[in-house]
C-alpha cells in the first residue's frame, strides 16, 4: 500500500485555538488531516493531556475515525490551570502525524463567591445627557400666588434636532418646548399642555390641550403643589399632588397615556426628549418653585437631576430666575416666560486602579465581567481587540466573563489598569417597546479579579473593591448607548490620557460606589416582559466569538444636498462605527448621523438626497464631537456604540474631510467566512454578498433582527429560518450555543420558549419559539454537536410537552400570532403553518433523542410526528393535493406547500401533487416569490426535490417585484426585510415605522445555493458532513463555483458549460467521503473515476447532455 505523507490542522478545544475560559468537565478536541492525493483517511488517534508535566489523561490508541467531538476522559480539571494537549493520529497506511495545542480553565465556579471578593462598582449617581433621555420624571413643587394666575413646568425644550431644519421632518428651525401650565385664576383650575416648534401645526398661545383639573380649592390654590409629569417616549401622564390629572381615553376605555409626539404614538422617531428642563410663568404672573426635580421612571426610580434655590446648578445663571424666601421665583412678562437649563451632567464612568507586581510573576490573568460594556488598558495597552464585551446577556441569568492573560503588560514594581463603561445591553434605551428604557439596571459597573501567580508559589488578587479603585465621570466620552450613539468631547482627552498607567495623578478621582442589581417589581414592567433581577446570575466564562471589526471601507462618494450638509456614501450596508478624520476649531461640534437609505432625488417631502431616519424610530443613531481644535485633523472613532448604515451625514464643520478620509469599521461576530458561491450571473452574486453582509450585521454578540432601529433584539423566528444558511456562512457553533442559553433562561415553567432572546417579550407563536429545536438541530446537522443537543434536550422536550397541551390530540389553534411574516401573500393559513411546525418539531426532535442514545423518546416522537402528519393530512389537504384550511376552503399558497413539503409533512400520496401545485401556484404568480419569512427558505429546496429546477431558477433570476433580485435593481447592498421596502412605484410605501433594510431572513435563500446551485450537501444520515453529497442542478446557469468549509476540511465545487459539456470540479475534504448525483439528463463522460462514490481529493469530471431528458436523476 502507498504510503500517504499528511500533517494535522485546527487542532482545538472546544472549537477554539488555545482557549483561556474552559469551564466544561469534559471539553472536546477537534482537528483536520491535511494532505495530498486520494482517500487520506484517519485509522486511530491518540490524545494525551498534561498539566505541569503530570499526565491526567491518555486516551491511549483508539481505532477510529472521529476527528470531532473527542471528548476529554480523564481527572477531573481543576479551575484556572493550564493544560497541554499532544495528539497523535494514524492514517489509513500507519503513516503518523502529530499536534500540540493548550487549553486553560476558567473558574469553572458560577458563583458571586468565586470572584474572591471582588465587588460590584460603578457611579455613586446617574449620569444624565438630557438630549438622548426619552423616558423620564419631571417634577416641580410650585406655588402661584395671591395676584398671579399662571405657571408650571417646561420639558422637551431646544431639542437640537427641532432648531435645525435639516435635522427633522418638517423643516422646523426655531424655539421649542413643552410646558404644562396650572392656571389658578377661577375655580376649578385649568391645565394647559403647550407644545411649541414640535409641529408646523403648533402655536405657542393656542395649548394642545385644556381641561379643568380637581385639587385646587380656595383654601390652597395659592398653596405648594406638586406637578409631575411622566413621560414614555410619545407620550405622558400628568400627576398633581399625586393624582393623575391629565390622560387620554383609549378604544376600550381605558386611560392612556397623553400623545405628545405630533408623528404619532408607535414606531416613530423620538419625540420628546428630556432636553432642556425649567419654570414657566404666564403672562403678568408671579410664581415659585422650590424644586425641580428629574428621575427615571423605572425601579429604583433614581434622581437624576434636582435644582433647588440653595443648588440650582445650571438654573444659577439663568436670565430672569430669582431666589426670594428660599424659592426660585419667576415673573411673567408681557408675553409668558420661561426659564430653562441644561440638566446634563457626568460622563460615562472611567474606573482604574494601581497594583504593585513582585519579581518573579509566572502567570497574569485577569477576569472581568460588566452590566453594560467595558473597554479595559493595562498599563496603555489594549486588554483585546473585542468589542462591546461582555456582549448581550440574560443579566439576571448567566453572565459571560471574559479572561485575559495579560502576563507580558505588566512589569515588576507600580502597575495600573482602567477600564471605561457604557450602557451596552444592560441600561439606557433598550428594545423596541420605549418603556423598556433600563430594562435590566440604571447605570453601568464593573466586575473584575487579577490574579497574579508567581514562580515561588505564592498568589495575589486584586479585586474591584471600592477603598482601591478611582472612578471619574468627567470624561471625554459624554455619553454612549447602542441606540442614540456616542458623544465625544477631545477637549478632555488630555485630562484623561494615560490613565492606564501607574504614573497617573488621579486625585481629582472619586471613590466607586458598590452597585448591586436592583430586582424590578412587576408592575414596572410592559405586559408580556419578564421582570428582571429576581435571580443571581450564574457566572460563565466566555466561550462564543466576540464581537470585532471584520472589514474596514471607504467612502466612495460625497454629496451636498443642502448647505453644510455632508453625506458620505460607503458603499455598502453594514453595522459599525466610524473611523473619520474631522477639521474644527477648538470647541466646535460636530455631528454624524447614519442612514441606509436617502430620500430619493424629487421626493415630494423635500427631502431628496438627506437620510432617511425614519425607519430608525426612536434610535437617534447620532454622534457628536466636540474638537480640541487640532490643526491637522482629529480621527474619530466611537468605541461604545453601534450603528447600521450605509451613509454618514456630517454637519457642523467648516471644512469636509475627504471621501477617502471618512472609513467604516465593520462590526460582526462573524470573524471569518466558512463559505463562498459565485456564478455566471452578477445579480446572483450581488445576492449572495447582500445575504453575507446582513449576517455580518446581524451577529453582533447574538443574531439579531435588524442592527439599526430601536430593536436589535434576538427574535427567534428570524434566527430559526435563517439558521442553515447562518451555518454555511460561518462557524457558528459558540454562537448559537450562546443564543440558545439565553433562550432556556426564559423559558417559562409550563415549558413555552420566548419569542426573543435575551430579554424576553415580543410576540410570535409557534414559529417563533420553535428556534429552541430547530436551531439545535441545525447546528447538530451542520457539525455534528452532540453537546448541544445534550444541553437543549430537556427544554426541547419540555416545550414540545407545553405545544401538546394546545390542543393535542387534535390540531393546535392557540400557538400563534404570527404566520408566514411580511409575505406578500397572506393568505396562507396560520393553523396549517402552526401544526405543520408541530410536526417537524416532534420529527427532528426524534431524530436528536436518538443521536444521544435516548431510544425510547425517539420512538415516542417518530410516533407523534407520524399522527400529527396523518391528522394534517387529512384536514389541511384536499383529495387532489391542494392545501385547505380547516373549513375546507382552498388555500393554494406558495408557503402552504413549500414549507410541509421542506418539513416531509406530506403523505406520500399527496406531496408529489403538492409540489405540482406549489409549482403551478408559482407559475400563476408570474414566477415572484409570495412567501415571507416562514416560507422563503424551503421554496427553491421543495420545488428542486420534486424535479421543478427550472421554475426554482426562474424565482431565483426573476427581476420584477416581488423577488430576490429587484432590491438589487434598486441598489440594495444587504437584504431588506420587506420585498417592498422600497419600490419603484412607491417609493417606501408608508412602510418606515417598520422598514429595515438590513434583514437577513428573506436572504435564507443563500442555503440553496450552496446546496442545490453547488450541489455541496451531506447524505439523508449524515451529520457533520462525514458524508457528502454532491449534486449540481447545472441546468440553468452557465457556471458556478463555491466552497463550505466542513468540520473535515473544505469541500468544493466548480462546474462550467462549454456547448454540450459541462466540467466538474470537485474537491473531497480528508476522512471523508461523497456520493456523486448526476443531473437529470446528464451522463458522466470521463474523469479520474467513473464511479460515483468518491473518497477525499481533488476530482474532474467532463459531462455531456442526454438527448432523453426523461431520465431522472440517480444515484
Amino acid at each position: 500500500m502507498e504510503r500517504i505523507a499528511f500533517s494535522l490542522a485546527k487542532f482545538q478545544v472546544e472549537y477554539q485555538t488555545e482557549p483561556l475560559d474552559i469551564e466544561t468537565g469534559h471539553p472536546r478536541f477537534s482537528w483536520q488531516l491535511r494532505g495530498n492525493g486520494q482517500g487520506l483517511c484517519q485509522s486511530a488517534y491518540r490524545i494525551q493531556v498534561s498539566r505541569s508535566g503530570k499526565i491526567g489523561w491518555d486516551s491511549g490508541k483508539v481505532t477510529s475515525d472521529q476527528t470531532n467531538e473527542v471528548y476529554y476522559q480523564g481527572e477531573p480539571l481543576r479551575p484556572c490551570e493550564e493544560y497541554q494537549v499532544q495528539l497523535t493520529v494514524w492514517n489509513q497506511t500507519g503513516e503518523t502525524a502529530v499536534a500540540s495545542t493548550w487549553f486553560e480553565t476558567g473558574m469553572m465556579d458560577g458563583s458571586f463567591e468565586a470572584w474572591e471578593g471582588a465587588q460590584w462598582i460603578g457611579p455613586a449617581q446617574c449620569s444624565l445627557y438630557a438630549f438622548t433621555k426619552e423616558v423620564f420624571s419631571v417634577e416641580g413643587e410650585l406655588r402661584i400666588p395671591p395676584g398671579s394666575e399662571r405657571g408650571g413646568l417646561v420639558f422637551g425644550a431646544q431639542d437640537p434636532r427641532l432648531k435645525d431644519a435639516d435635522k427633522n421632518l418638517s423643516g422646523l428651525a426655531g424655539e421649542n418646548y413643552i410646558a404644562y401650565e396650572l392656571d389658578v385664576s377661577v375655580l376649578p383650575a385649568r391645565l394647559r399642555i403647550y407644545r411649541v416648534g414640535y409641529s408646523p401645526d403648533d402655536r405657542k398661545e393656542v395649548p394642545l390641550a385644556e381641561h379643568p383639573v380637581s385639587g385646587f380649592t380656595e383654601i390652597n390654590r395659592h398653596d405648594f403643589h406638586t406637578l409631575r409629569i411622566d413621560v414614555v417616549g410619545h407620550q405622558a401622564f400628568a400627576y398633581l399632588d399625586g393624582a393623575c390629572m391629565d390622560w387620554e381615553t383609549g378604544a376600550q376605555g381605558e386611560r392612556i397615556p397623553r400623545q405628545l409626539n405630533p408623528l404619532g404614538r408607535f414606531d416613530v422617531l423620538a419625540f420628546p426628549m428630556l432636553c432642556q428642563v425649567g419654570f414657566q410663568a404666564g403672562a403678568g404672573s408671579s410664581v415659585e418653585f422650590r424644586r425641580l426635580t428629574v428621575r427615571n421612571l423605572r425601579t429604583p426610580k433614581a434622581v437624576l437631576f434636582e435644582a433647588t434655590p440653595e443648588h440650582p446648578g445650571p438654573f444659577g445663571a439663568v436670565k430672569g430666575l430669582g431666589v426670594e424666601q428660599g424659592c426660585f421665583s419667576l415673573m411673567g412678562t408681557e408675553e409668558t416666560t420661561l426659564a430653562t437649563a441644561d440638566p446634563s451632567h457626568h460622563s460615562m464612568p472611567l474606573l482604574r486602579t494601581r497594583f504593585a507586581v513582585k519579581e518573579g510573576l509566572k502567570k497574569a490573568r485577569l477576569y472581568v465581567t460588566a452590566r453594560g460594556v467595558y473597554q479595559g488598558q493595562v498599563n496603555g495597552a489594549d486588554l483585546s481587540k473585542d468589542w462591546l464585551q461582555p456582549g448581550a446577556n440574560q443579566f439576571d441569568k448567566h453572565l459571560d466573563y471574559q479572561i485575559y492573560d495579560i502576563t507580558q503588560k505588566l512589569l515588576p514594581g507600580k502597575n495600573a489598569m482602567a477600564f471605561g463603561l457604557a450602557s451596552g445591553w444592560w441600561s439606557d434605551a433598550q428594545t423596541y417597546v420605549i418603556a423598556n428604557h433600563n430594562y435590566f439596571g440604571d447605570r453601568p459597573s464593573l466586575l473584575a479579579k487579577l490574579v497574579l501567580e508567581y514562580r515561588d508559589g505564592s498568589r495575589e488578587v486584586v479585586a474591584t473593591r471600592p477603598k482601591s479603585w478611582r472612578l471619574s465621570a468627567q470624561g471625554p466620552v459624554i455619553y454612549a448607548g447602542n441606540f442614540h450613539g456616542e458623544i465625544y468631547d477631545a477637549r478632555r482627552e488630555d485630562g484623561f490620557a494615560g490613565c492606564s498607567l501607574a504614573e497617573y495623578d488621579d486625585s481629582g478621582w472619586e471613590t466607586p460606589a458598590v452597585l448591586d442589581a436592583v430586582p424590578i417589581p412587576l408592575e414596572d414592567q410592559e405586559p408580556g416582559w419578564p421582570a428582571p433581577n429576581h435571580t443571581q446570575p450564574k457566572f460563565t466564562a466566555w466561550n462564543s466569538t466576540p464581537v470585532r471589526a471584520v472589514q474596514v471601507l471607504k467612502a466612495n462618494a460625497v454629496t451636498q444636498p443642502r448647505p453644510g450638509v455632508f453625506v458620505y456614501d460607503m458603499g455598502q450596508n453594514m453595522a459599525g462605527v466610524p473611523r473619520i478624520r474631522l477639521y474644527g476649531a477648538r470647541g466646535q461640534k460636530l455631528t454624524l448621523r447614519y442612514g441606509e437609505m436617502l430620500y430619493p432625488p424629487n421626493d415630494p417631502t423635500g427631502l431628496g438626497g438627506m437620510l432617511l431616519t425614519e425607519n430608525l424610530r426612536v434610535a437617534c443613531c447620532t454622534d457628536q464631537y466636540i474638537c480640541k481644535g487640532d490643526p491637522a485633523g482629529e480621527v474619530f472613532q466611537p468605541r461604545f456604540t453601534f450603528h447600521g448604515y450605509r451613509y454618514v451625514e456630517l454637519s457642523g464643520c467648516t471644512v469636509p474631510p475627504k471621501p477617502e478620509e471618512v472609513e467604516g469599521v465593520a462590526l460582526s461576530s462573524m470573524t471569518e467566512q466558512t463559505g463562498h458561491f459565485s456564478c455566471s450571473e452578477p445579480l446572483v452574486n450581488r445576492l449572495y454578498e447582500n445575504v453575507l453582509w446582513s449576517q455580518r450585521a446581524n451577529s453582533i454578540s447574538i443574531p439579531t433582527d435588524c442592527p439599526q432601529r430601536n430593536e436589535r433584539l434576538g427574535w427567534m423566528g428570524d434566527a430559526q429560518v435563517f439558521a442553515p444558511t447562518a451555518c454555511y456562512n460561518a462557524d457558528m457553533r459558540l454562537f448559537y450555543r450562546r443564543f440558545l442559553r439565553a433562550a432556556r433562561d426564559l423559558q417559562s415553567p409550563q415549558g413555552r420558549y420566548p419569542n426573543i432572546a435575551p430579554v424576553g417579550g415580543g410576540f410570535g407563536g409557534i414559529a417563533w419559539e420553535s428556534a429552541g429545536i430547530i436551531v439545535t438541530w441545525a447546528v447538530y446537522r451542520q457539525y455534528g454537536d452532540l453537546q448541544i443537543i445534550r444541553e437543549n434536550y430537556e427544554a426541547m422536550a419540555a416545550y414540545l410537552d407545553y405545544l401538546k397541551t394546545k390542543g393535542w390530540p387534535g390540531i393546535l389553534t392557540d400557538v400563534g400570532p404570527l404566520g408566514d411574516w411580511l409575505a406578500t401573500d397572506l393568505s396562507t393559513d396560520l393553523e396549517l403553518l402552526w401544526n405543520a411546525i408541530f410536526a417537524y418539531d416532534a420529527k427532528i426532535l426524534a431524530q436528536m433523542a436518538a443521536a444521544i442514545g435516548r431510544a425510547e423518546d425517539a420512538a415516542q416522537y417518530r410516533a407523534l410526528f407520524e399522527e400529527i402528519c396523518d391528522l394534517w393530512n387529512e384536514i389541511f389537504v384536499d383529495q387532489d393535493g391542494y392545501t385547505q384550511n380547516r373549513a375546507g376552503e382552498r388555500n393554494d399558497t406558495q408557503c402552504s406547500y413549500a414549507l410541509p413539503l421542506a418539513y416531509g409533512v406530506f403523505s406520500a400520496k399527496n406531496a408529489s401533487k403538492a409540489a405540482l401545485h406549489l409549482a403551478r401556484r408559482v407559475e400563476r404568480d408570474g414566477f415572484t416569490v409570495t412567501c415571507g419569512f416562514l416560507g422563503t427558505p424551503h421554496l427553491n429546496p421543495a420545488l428542486c426535490d420534486f424535479g421543478y429546477t427550472q421554475t426554482a431558477y426562474r424565482l431565483l433570476l426573476q427581476q420584477n417585484y416581488p423577488s430576490w433580485l429587484y432590491p438589487i435593481l434598486q441598489g440594495a447592498t444587504t437584504v431588506w426585510e420587506r420585498w417592498n421596502s422600497y419600490t419603484i412605484d412607491r417609493g417606501f410605501g408608508g412602510n418606515n415605522g417598520m422598514n429595515s433594510f438590513n434583514h437577513y431572513s428573506l436572504g435564507a435563500v443563500a442555503a440553496w445555493l450552496y446546496e442545490y446551485v453547488l450541489g455541496i450537501g451531506q447524505q439523508e444520515d449524515s451529520v457533520g458532513f462525514r458524508r457528502i453529497r454532491i449534486q449540481p442542478r447545472m441546468e440553468v446557469l452557465h457556471s458556478a463555483s463555491g466552497y463550505y468549509d466542513t468540520p473535515s476540511g473544505r469541500v468544493a465545487v466548480a462546474w462550467k458549460w462549454e456547448g454540450q459539456t459541462v466540467s466538474l470540479e470537485i474537491t473531497i475534504p480528508p476522512n471523508t467521503t461523497a456520493v456523486l448525483v448526476l443531473p437529470k439528463g446528464m451522463a458522466l463522460q470521463s474523469g479520474p473515476s467513473q464511479s460515483n462514490r468518491l473518497v477525499s481529493g481533488q476530482y474532474r469530471f467532463w459531462m455531456t447532455q442526454l438527448s432523453d431528458t426523461s431520465q431522472t436523476d440517480t444515484v
